[in-house]
C-alpha cells in the first residue's frame, strides 16, 4: 500500500509539471505584451530594457487599461509589475487567460523577478533592468525555470573587482564595511558611480538592492553570481551583513 501510495503521489507530481508545461509550451509562439506601469521613470526603463535585449517572443508595449481587456486572451503572454507580497515590486511573466476577475498573481505563471521596492523606485531601475531581461531569457531557456536557477557560482566573480553602492548597504550592515571589503578588493562606492560600471559594462560586478532581495551581476556579460531574499523589516532593507560576509568568503 505505501509502495502504491508513493507511486501515486509520483505520479501526481508529474502530471503537475507536465499540465503547467503544456499550458506554457506555445510561448515562443506568441507575442508578449509588455504592461506600462503608469510610472514615467520606470516605463522608461522597461522600455529601454525590452527593446535593447528581449528576443525570445515579438512584443508589443500595452498600457494596464489593455491589459485588463486581453488577459482573458491565451493567445498573449504578459510582462506586468505588481506587488510581489514581500516588500517588493516583480515584473511577472504570465500567460493569458481566466475570467475578468483572474489576479495577476494566479495566471499562469513563467517567471517572476523582483525589480524595485514595492514603494517607490531606487533610482538604479535603468541600470538593473536589462540584466533582468537577460536572466529571464536564460530562465525561458533552461526549461522555464526560476532566478534562483539563473545564479551561477559566486567563486566565477571571485578575482573580479566588486562594487557596492553606498547608498543601498543596509544600515544594520554595522560599520567599517568599506574598510573590511577593501582588503578582498570589494570596493564601496558611490551609487552613481556603481551604476555607470553597470551601465558602460567595465569589468567587476555590482551588487543591487530591490527591497529585501540582493542581487550581484556581472557589468560586462550580465551573469547572475548571487541573488538572497532577506526577513527584514522595511527600514532595514538593502544590502545585508550577510551578503556581504558571503561576497568575503569567497574571496
Amino acid at each position: 500500500m505505501l509502495l502504491l501510495l508513493a507511486a501515486s503521489m509520483q505520479a501526481f507530481c508529474q502530471l503537475q509539471i507536465r499540465t503547467r508545461g503544456d499550458k506554457i509550451s506555445d510561448f515562443r509562439t506568441k507575442t508578449t505584451m509588455v504592461v506600462l506601469s503608469g510610472d514615467e521613470a520606470l516605463d522608461k526603463a522597461i522600455l529601454g530594457a525590452v527593446k535593447s535585449f528581449w528576443t525570445v517572443t515579438p512584443y508589443e508595449p500595452c498600457q494596464m487599461s489593455e491589459f485588463e481587456k486581453l488577459k482573458v486572451d491565451e493567445d498573449y503572454y504578459f510582462l506586468v509589475v505588481t506587488p510581489d507580497g514581500e516588500g517588493a515590486r516583480s515584473w511577472y511573466l504570465v500567460k493569458g487567460g481566466g475570467s475578468a476577475k483572474t489576479k495577476i498573481t494566479s495566471m499562469v505563471n513563467v517567471i517572476d523577478v523582483p525589480i524595485c521596492p514595492e514603494e517607490g523606485l531606487t533610482g538604479r531601475e535603468a541600470a538593473l533592468l536589462p540584466a533582468i531581461v537577460v536572466s529571464i531569457q536564460k530562465a525561458i531557456d533552461i526549461g522555464f525555470k526560476g532566478i534562483d536557477d539563473v545564479v551561477t557560482s559566486l567563486k566565477r566573480a571571485s578575482r573580479l573587482p566588486l562594487y557596492l553602492p553606498s547608498e543601498q548597504i543596509s544600515r544594520k550592515a554595522g560599520k567599517g564595511v568599506a574598510e573590511k571589503c577593501s582588503q578582498k578588493n570589494i570596493q564601496v562606492v558611490d551609487t552613481a558611480r556603481a551604476d555607470e560600471i553597470f551601465t558602460l559594462g567595465e569589468n567587476g560586478a555590482v551588487a543591487f538592492a530591490v527591497g529585501p532581495y540582493t542581487y550581484l551581476f556581472d557589468a560586462s556579460t550580465f551573469e547572475l553570481y548571487y541573488f538572497a531574499k532577506h526577513k527584514v523589516k522595511a527600514a532595514d532593507y538593502g544590502i545585508q551583513a550577510d551578503d556581504i560576509k558571503t561576497f568575503l568568503k569567497s574571496r
